[in-house]
């Protein structure tokens, strides 16, 4: 009946992805071309609040291609890269876990690309992360596209700190007026609430305690 009740008490926190921030779909236009372009090396960032919960973050999906207009760097594509990063004094700080590269064919039009972390990553409650893509060291000519026109991307159960964006890899970063495309989703399987976390513990150890009387 214990492991009934514990069975139980975990089905209560089934899995629920919810996208917690998004600008998806829109009407593809340009975007900030990401890693080299000509002698700066480009880093993009889209920032959250997390609410009063935890969340496991599952993927960021990101609108990316590698199809720049006539005249501009060429279009070689390349890996992007990039992960979750700390917030300080409202810009990003130090990365606290990186996505598994997404390679990017040459010339691609714009696609939606998913980003993940290898082992999942934990958002704790009222805390300020940043989501930072970059690309390849060469000049590839591959774009984080935005909207035309700009969309802001709506928030749910967390709050939108905005978009950032730096010129020298990272060194320091401006607020950008540029929404590029993107939504963030994460999932609330992996984080049980405190109280359930508490009932199982409890739960688990009258098991023990039974056991050892029989």
């Amino acid at each position: 009946m214990v492991i009934a009740a514990i069975a139980l008490a975990m089905g209560s926190a089934s899995a629920r992805a919810v996208v917690i921030l998004s600008n998806l779909p829109g009407t593809e236009a340009s975007g900030t071309q990401i890693g080299v372009d000509g002698q700066s090396t480009v880093l993009k960032a889209v920032g959250l609040t997390t609410g009063g919960s935890a969340l496991a973050f599952t993927s960021l999906e990101a609108l990316i291609s590698s199809n720049t207009a006539a005249g501009q760097s060429p279009n070689v594509g390349g890996d992007v890269t990039g992960g979750i990063f700390s917030s300080v004094s409202g810009a990003p700080g130090a990365p606290l876990a990186a996505f598994t590269p997404v390679s990017i064919p040459d010339s691609d039009p714009a696609a939606i690309r998913t980003f993940t972390i290898a082992g999942g990553f934990t958002l704790l409650a009222n805390t300020s992360y940043w989501f930072v893509l970059t690309g390849p060291n060469v000049d590839s000519g591959i774009l984080w596209s935005s909207f035309n026109p700009l969309v802001t991307p709506t928030a749910t159960g967390v709050t939108f700190d905005g978009f950032e964006v730096s010129t020298n890899g990272g060194a320091n970063w401006n607020s950008s007026f540029v929404s590029n495309g993107v939504r963030i989703n994460a999932d609330v399987s992996d984080v049980p609430e405190p109280t359930t976390a508490a009932m199982i513990g409890a739960m688990m150890s009258i098991g023990l305690l039974r056991r050892r009387k029989a």
